[in-house]
């Protein structure tokens, strides 16, 4: 997905600097720019969920070895 949004992003970049071959200059340049800003926008969005979902994996991941520390902790004073 992250491929795709990067591939809409450079086309974003060749309609914002092809004005000189199409007509109509104002409305390609501005496509071009908007469609740029959104795509950034996207792959931005995106890292980001991405860095909180293995954020979120290691907490869990640190809570199970929490309880599990704590669990085998109790067992062994409680043989003693």
């Amino acid at each position: 997905m992250l491929l795709w949004v990067i591939l809409i992003f450079v086309m974003g970049l060749f309609l914002s600097l092809a004005d000189t071959f199409i007509k109509q200059q104002d409305l390609v340049r501005a496509t071009g720019i908007v469609i740029s800003l959104i795509s950034l926008g996207i792959i931005v969005r995106m890292l980001q969920l991405s860095k909180r979902g293995e954020r979120e994996k290691l907490l869990k991941r640190i809570r199970e070895l929490e309880e599990k520390l704590g669990s085998g902790s109790g067992e062994t004073a409680s043989g003693k």
